[in-house]
């Protein structure tokens, strides 16, 4: 909501509660019956009397007033996620859930699972679910084989380099003797020793 908004919202609470339509509702009705008669006021030109304000007081209305219905939903999840199927996947839990919903809705005195209508959508989602459910597990697979390789070609890549390293700081070390014990062949060496010393900080960079 924009600052516009609110002080629009302000303006109209403040007609709002001079104004003589809204002041003859009966007040002891739901609220939201009474709300809604408020709702339904126009102006002279046909349009809504109060449109900031509705958009508010219908923000309000849909927050629950209580935490039931998450806790409700919370215990038909451990009924759904017991021990022995702790490994479902959420898409699966979901799937539950749906079906659980719609059996509700369809019985929700017995949640009996024969009412539930048998259209044509419903057949063909039923007799595709197991082939779903192997390509999903196919799908699994073949990203765990290439999570897998992935990993393995890094492990490869990092040993080479490390053998790499080892080779270039023996080699470093050779040059270094090399260059102590005899000082007349300095001029011979030092160009080798400056090309493998750049090669092992790059080498160490990557």
């Amino acid at each position: 909501m924009k600052a516009s908004d609110i002080v629009n919202v302000t303006d109209e609470w403040k007609v709002l509660c001079m104004d003589d339509d809204v002041k003859s509702i009966l007040r002891n009705q739901r609220v939201d019956h009474f709300w809604r008669q408020i709702f339904s006021l126009q102006t002279s030109a046909g349009e809504a009397r109060y449109p900031y304000l509705t958009n508010v007081i219908k923000s309000g209305l849909v927050l629950p007033h209580g935490n039931a219905d998450v806790e409700r939903a919370l215990s038909v999840n451990n009924s759904l996620v017991t021990t022995e199927r702790s490994q479902l996947s959420e898409k699966v839990i979901i799937g539950l859930r749906s079906t659980q919903d719609m059996v509700k809705f369809c019985d929700p005195q017995l949640n009996r699972p024969q009412k539930l209508p048998l259209t044509k959508k419903t057949i063909a989602a039923a007799r595709c679910a197991h082939s779903e459910y192997l390509n999903r597990l196919e799908m699994y697979r073949k990203n765990q084989e290439e999570e897998k390789r992935r990993k393995e070609m890094k492990k490869v890549e990092s040993e080479k380099m490390e053998s790499l390293r080892k080779q270039m700081k023996k080699q470093k070390q050779v040059l270094t003797r090399r260059k102590t014990s005899s000082l007349p062949k300095r001029t011979k060496y030092l160009f080798h020793y400056q090309q493998l010393n750049n090669c092992l900080r790059k080498a160490t960079k990557n």
